[in-house]
């Protein structure tokens, strides 16, 4: 079998075959020339901003040598081979889609962190790059593997099981949203700015904010595993505390030419809510929080009303990209998912939230804690 030439300790490759056909089937080199040839087209003018690094340099060498090898190369091991060299750009929306061809669903439950994580894991290959914190890798791997798991088979050693969470209990969430009132706080979950219909979100902030002013006690706005969504639904949330004339410009760009120019957004929430909240709130994040849930982040911490608590983010403060596409490869036939646009909101932020990013990291009830206790000093 070449599916994975080294495998992780305890994991056993039953069989390779997936949505991309048999995955043991050696591509060309012509098919290995399209391919690189279509992702330079696509990504090189993005990169040539000097995005560059030395794992980026390793990977694309290691990528090119792949490419000229007239002996064997299995489909698995060219995604793998691009996606090592794509994911240095150190953007989880830049990457090749697995879980579309993987050959089941793992109903097992994930190693721990440290071993998906390992020296000597393969599992890892399968998620963002090395420049990204662990906390985001581990978070990643963990919320993928399922089909990850599938990759190289289930079985696992029964000292590096880990239990699944328990399913989330409370208040059911309304177009990814919901609300509990404690004694001394306000939790205010928001899990996606995509879920639900417009109409669906609308209802459901209107009357979360009703909530919330009524409640009249600080809020601890939870974005752990929030992913991202749309524009306007981040506004929207935004709007509670900022008005137009308060929230930081925001820039945009479109992803592909890092020598395009910027251009100004405005405000466009899908609701308004009045943008004069006083209350103080505190931000909890974890390693799936990403995207919009950053941008959102940023600005209300730059407007002095907020504070950020938990793990280390999928991404960073500042900017991303974002309305990922599917492209598929035209050699090997993998897709590649490659974004559309940039995001950027203009204001000095720091190069890092300076949050734990430990592999073990998640925002339990320690980092809570923290946010409870600033929240109780305001």
């Amino acid at each position: 079998m070449k599916c994975l030439p080294l495998l992780l300790m305890a994991y056993v490759v039953p069989h390779c075959a997936g949505a991309q056909g048999d995955m043991d089937v050696d591509l060309t080199l012509a098919q290995k020339r399209a391919d690189v040839e279509y992702l330079d087209a696509h990504i090189l003018t993005e990169w040539s901003g000097g995005v560059q690094s030395l794992e980026g340099l390793s990977a694309r060498d290691a990528l090119v040598e792949g490419m000229l090898d007239s002996l064997q190369t299995s489909t698995l091991e060219w995604a793998l081979a691009i996606h090592r060299w794509i994911r240095s750009m150190g953007d989880a929306h830049l990457r090749v889609r697995f879980d579309p061809s993987s050959p089941g669903r793992c109903a097992a439950p994930p190693p721990q962190s440290e071993v998906l994580l390992g020296v000597n894991s393969k599992l890892e290959a399968f998620g963002p790059g090395q420049g990204i914190p662990g906390s985001a890798r581990a978070a990643w791997l963990r919320r993928t593997w399922p089909w990850v798991g599938a990759y190289v088979g289930c079985e696992a050693t029964a000292d590096s099981m880990q239990a699944w969470p328990e399913p989330e209990v409370g208040v059911p969430f309304q177009a990814g949203m919901a609300v509990t009132l404690e004694d001394q706080y306000t939790e205010w979950r928001i899990r996606s700015f995509g879920e639900g219909s417009d109409r669906e979100f609308r209802r459901a902030l209107r009357r979360s904010w009703r909530q919330i002013r009524r409640a009249k006690l600080p809020v601890l706005l939870n974005l752990c595993g929030n992913l991202g969504g749309y524009r306007s639904r981040r506004h929207a949330v935004l709007s509670a505390w900022l008005s137009a004339e308060e929230c930081p410009m925001e820039l945009e760009r479109q992803w592909g030419d890092s020598a395009i120019a910027w251009s100004e957004i405005p405000m466009m929430p899908l609701v308004g809510l009045g943008g004069s909240s006083e209350l103080p709130v505190a931000i909890l994040l974890d390693g799936m929080s990403f995207s919009a849930s950053l941008l959102l982040t940023d600005a209300l911490l730059a407007s002095g009303k907020a504070a950020v608590f938990g793990c280390a983010p999928l991404g960073k403060p500042g900017g991303c990209s974002g309305n990922p596409e599917p492209h598929v490869l035209p050699g090997s036939g993998w897709t590649v998912d490659i974004p559309k646009r940039m995001t950027k909101l203009a204001l000095s932020v720091p190069a890092e939230y300076r949050l734990p990013d430990h592999v073990q990291c998640c925002a339990s009830p320690p980092s809570k804690e923290s946010a409870l206790h600033w929240l109780q000093s305001q």
